[in-house]
């Protein structure tokens, strides 16, 4: 487990960790209230993995409304956001390319977040690992890594 209260502006030092402590990608579960930063987690992957190919970093967007970003990397980040779902069984899941996303990647170490997961089917989503976050103050949370 991996737990650390961060500052937004020692996010990069963190998700460095979380990309060490995951280097052949994973399956995680984003779990925190609105506003967390479970976006701003993903941005910033996003651009630790650019700079490790020394490529530009994707424009990354919340998927809230289209449910599923994909970014082809190298390596290949999938973003998913269940929060406009009730509770997605493993059909909805596959409907919307979740099982596809989960499969490549770990066949290819690319990385799978999925924001809200609780509101799906736990046994379809097949996380690896889960990072809650916990707002403290405007300026600081508290990331809790743990493997599922």
């Amino acid at each position: 487990m991996l737990q650390r209260i961060v500052r937004l502006s020692e996010l990069p030092a963190f998700v460095a960790d979380l990309l060490a402590y995951y280097p052949n990608g994973v399956v995680c579960g984003l779990t925190g209230p609105l506003g967390a930063g479970k976006t701003e987690l993903v941005r910033h992957v996003l651009a630790a993995l650019a700079a490790r190919s020394g490529t530009a970093p994707p424009r990354a967007t919340s998927p809230t409304f289209t449910l599923h970003n994909r970014y082809p990397g190298p390596p290949c980040v999938d973003h998913f956001d269940l929060y406009r779902l009730d509770h997605a069984d493993a059909r909805a899941l596959a409907e919307m390319g979740y099982t596809d996303a989960v499969t490549e990647n770990r066949a290819a170490g690319g990385y799978v977040f999925v924001e809200w997961p609780e509101r799906a089917d736990a046994r379809a989503l097949g996380l690896q690992a889960r990072l809650v976050i916990e707002v403290l103050t405007e300026g600081a949370r508290r990331f809790t890594l743990s493997a599922e």
